[in-house]
């Protein structure tokens, strides 16, 4: 296995992880997957890692990986350097788009339209906007 097969397998790996991350973060299905909503690391430094940061760090690595793959990587005879060519101009687009939301992320000062937010996130937005917390904590767990 050469070095950029290698790379191509770690960037993938990273990538997959990151996204897989945020998607289980953002349906919020358990009690420990809201817990980002409630976690007091900054102004809102955890909400703009969920909403922002670690997608745009996963398609951004999705897209490394695309690029780090060389032609013929694990003897498949379909990645022709046509088709490679193809798959790095592809990614070097996803890479520009993908500097809005970077930038959008780095810039702290604006606040992230609710539209970013899934429902269940929303909704604790707005009662965080009616009723201001004297303390960020997430309530207590119904199983405890």
């Amino acid at each position: 296995m050469s070095e950029r097969e290698l790379m191509f397998l770690l960037c993938l790996t990273l990538g997959l992880c990151f996204v897989g991350g945020t998607v289980w973060a953002r349906r919020g299905r358990s009690f420990r997957a809201r817990s980002w909503m409630y976690t007091p690391a900054g102004p809102m430094r955890t909400e703009r890692m969920v909403i922002l940061g670690a997608p745009t760090c996963g398609f951004g690595l999705l897209a490394l990986s695309a690029v780090a793959l060389p032609p013929g990587a694990f003897g498949i005879e379909f990645l022709t350097p046509h088709v490679l060519s193809v798959v790095m101009v592809m990614a070097i687009m996803l890479l520009g788009l993908l500097a809005l939301p970077l930038l959008y992320w780095v810039l702290v000062f604006i606040p992230i339209p609710d539209v970013c937010y899934p429902r269940w996130a929303r909704e604790v937005r707005r009662d965080r906007r009616l009723f201001p917390q004297t303390s960020p904590e997430q309530p207590r767990d119904p199983s405890d």
